[in-house]
């Protein structure tokens, strides 16, 4: 009984997401009604799901996710129609073998679940951020450890608040946005991926661009780092994750010995 009616509510939830918006209404203090029913509609969902059926309905806390990009032949979503497998830890619980998503448009997880239908497709929620402790793809024997920086928790970081991809975290540390932009086209919407990469020798973080930039950012180092790069044959425009991270592998280590 109890799982007929959480099937109700995620179908309801669900064709509020597909049908299209009517004309605002607001209460007399300011408030938004439909705003305000759909909050407690997701409230009550996450404390009827969390409370009674599995704990690892801590999942569907968060808010139904619409594939918005679905006439596009470029999407933003990261592993779309790629095999990979997920984990994410949500408030220090980790849960394995999860179908997870990202969007690298709107800078959300999405949570897949295959085994309930809404309006023909698998539920999607887009995660609470408040509740990600990080996440993980693994996919083409590669594992992309991500993890939610926002200034609020960490004055000192310098970039803006997302998810990034912890490639690197020692002395210095190096992380990747992954992001896309829109571009409107007639009658439809494209979006370009790009990846943006930032390291952090210890005087925060900067992104990569040219071989020139990059070499500056280890100060006193620099000159150690451009002859490791040029012996190694390291193109910094060009390199993978792996290229620039054995170069702060090797500058940590020359830190090391000095100190």
């Amino acid at each position: 009984m109890v799982k007929k009616s959480l099937f109700a509510i995620f179908l309801f939830f669900s064709l509020k997401v597909f049908t299209q918006p009517g004309a605002a209404v607001n209460n007399n203090d300011g408030s938004d009604p439909f705003k305000n029913y759909e909050k407690a509609q997701i409230e009550s969902l996450y404390e009827l799901s969390s409370g009674i059926i599995d704990p690892t309905y801590e999942l569907i806390n968060g808010i139904g996710y619409f594939q918005y990009y679905y006439r596009s032949r470029l999407k933003p979503v990261l592993f779309l129609d790629k095999i990979h497998s997920s984990s994410v830890t949500l408030n220090g619980r980790k849960y394995n073998n999860i179908d997870l998503d990202l969007d690298t448009y709107t800078d959300d997880v999405i949570y897949i679940d295959s085994s309930r239908i809404c309006i023909f497709s698998p539920l999607r929620v887009a995660l609470n951020k408040d509740n990600v402790d990080g996440f993980e793809f693994f996919q083409d024997n590669d594992t992309l450890a991500f993890r939610l920086f926002r200034k609020k928790t960490n004055p000192l970081f310098n970039l803006n608040d997302g998810y990034y991809e912890v490639v690197y975290d020692s002395e210095s540390k190096y992380l990747i946005k992954h992001i896309s932009f829109l571009k409107r086209l007639p009658g439809n919407d494209e979006y370009i991926y790009e990846q943006e990469n930032y390291v952090n020798p210890g005087n925060g973080f900067s992104k990569i661009g040219s071989r020139r930039q990059f070499v500056k950012i280890f100060g006193n180092y620099s000159s150690d780092v451009r002859k490791y790069i040029k012996e190694s044959g390291i193109k910094i425009r060009n390199s993978d994750k792996n290229g620039i991270l054995s170069v702060l592998k090797y500058y940590d280590s020359i830190e090391k010995k000095i100190k």
